[in-house]
């Protein structure tokens, strides 16, 4: 009788399992169908080659992370503005603890001393560009695509563009007074029967593609816009330029 109650809960369990793969594929199946419909190859073409044109980049400034970033100072009006990540160590109940501070530095002698104008623990601007006398700052996305507009005396002015789920920033470039960010995103990504396991486990909550997205957002009008640009890329393609973050 034992065995036959053990059968029973096996076979149920075996089509619970069945079940919930044929519900995964057909939903993975109708979500692919309609993120393909959306790709715009063209403009795929075109922004994989705007992201390798030095001239775009040019006026976009990152992070100092002490890893080789080239482009960390712009002119900001009568200013230069410097971004930078300075580690601090600690310490604590005899361990060392290292705290990451986010800073944007001034500077009214070309350089020659620093002055913090914003030093905080949270993200603020790992790129920026100047426009309308303001230095206009992206933060490295996550579940939201977010701009911080900050002004000559510190004040940060937050706004969310986009609500999306951002795996890796791959670019950021200018053209034609527009700013394009070009990221791989996991919206097209499902759960499986695992996410709902209420233990540990090792197995994937996730799978599925990523999909490369554009933004292109308006300075003067804070318009972002999404657009598709490929369905499941390939490994190696759509990856940042920058020597950066993501490394």
């Amino acid at each position: 009788m034992k065995l036959k109650r053990i059968m029973i809960v096996a076979a149920g369990l075996a089509l619970l399992s069945l079940g919930a793969m044929l519900l995964y594929k057909s939903n993975q199946s109708r979500l692919e169908r309609s993120y393909r419909s959306s790709v715009d190859s063209a403009l795929a073409a075109q922004v994989k080659l705007d992201m390798k044109n030095e001239d775009y980049k040019s006026t976009i400034i990152e992070e100092d992370y002490g890893t080789g970033q080239q482009r960390t100072v712009a002119r900001w009006d009568d200013l230069l503005v410097k971004l930078k990540m300075e580690s601090r160590e600690t310490i604590e109940n005899n361990a060392r603890i290292f705290t990451q501070y986010h800073q944007i530095l001034t500077s009214k002698d070309d350089g020659k001393n620093w002055l913090k104008l914003v030093e905080t623990l949270d993200l603020v601007c790992n790129y920026g560009f100047i426009h309308s006398s303001k230095l206009y700052c992206f933060p490295l996305p996550n579940e939201s695509i977010m701009l911080n507009i900050v002004d000559h005396n510190g004040k940060i002015d937050k706004r969310v563009l986009a609500k999306s789920s951002v795996n890796e920033l791959v670019g950021i470039y200018k053209k034609a007074g527009e700013v394009w960010l070009v990221w791989r995103d996991g919206r097209a990504k499902s759960k499986t029967v695992y996410a709902w396991i209420p233990i540990p486990h090792s197995a994937l909550t996730e799978t599925g593609p990523d999909i490369v997205m554009g933004g292109r957002f308006n300075p003067d009008t804070l318009e972002f816009k999404e657009h598709f640009l490929v369905y499941d890329p390939l490994p190696d393609d759509f990856h940042m330029e920058y020597n950066s973050h993501n490394q």
